[in-house]
């Protein structure tokens, strides 16, 4: 069977989607916790990566599923996901992810109840989660500082080039008389006609 959208049931009739038989599938084989994993780690096909998931947050543990989970919020390729009217929206795997992660029904299954983070945290069972977006920021800040560094081995001039950049203050740069003396001209030829 070839896996081409996520989804629960569909129709008037609550038709299951091929999603959803490839689930209960999985359910009734009970395949090793590493295949499970291997499902999820795999890049090739999102929608078996998606399946291994979901079957993961029905049968796995809470510190399985933020261990093996968590890593595909950095995902943000497109599924297509089939709603209970038979229309497909677009939806990242983030989000996916997500939406295993905080409700209680998916794809038309009511989820098994998940224990929170902080709880499992404070248990040292997990270490605390480092978002991906703390990471770029400590890398824009390192190398901010190595920036700044580097300015101010520039910005200190040495005492020949403060002898070159003195200029008297009390001189304009310019002659203003120049600036209007180019601005009008007093010649009749250069003079446009009156619009009268």
């Amino acid at each position: 069977m070839e896996l081409r959208f996520v989804g629960g049931v569909y129709g008037g009739n609550i038709k299951p989607t091929p999603f959803l038989c490839l689930t209960l599938k999985m359910l009734q084989i009970q395949p090793e916790k590493d295949i499970v994993v291997e499902f999820i780690r795999n890049e090739d096909f999102k929608y078996v990566c998606m399946l291994g998931a979901l079957y993961m947050r029905l049968t796995g543990t809470a510190v399985d599923y933020y261990k093996y989970l968590e890593p595909l919020y950095s995902n943000y390729r497109k599924i297509k996901s089939q709603n209970r009217n038979g229309e497909f929206e677009l939806v990242r795997v983030d989000e996916f992810i997500d939406e295993l992660l905080h409700s209680e029904r998916v794809c038309d299954i009511i989820l098994p109840q998940l224990q929170k983070r902080y709880v499992l945290e404070e248990a040292e069972q997990l270490e605390p989660r480092v978002s991906a977006l703390e990471e770029d920021m400590d890398d824009v800040e390192s190398s901010e500082e190595e920036e700044e560094e580097d300015d101010k081995l520039e910005r200190v001039p040495s005492p020949d080039h403060r002898r070159r950049s003195y200029r008297d203050l009390d001189k304009p740069r310019r002659s203003p008389t120049l600036r209007y003396w180019r601005g009008t001209s007093r010649s009749p030829k250069r003079r446009s006609p009156s619009p009268l």
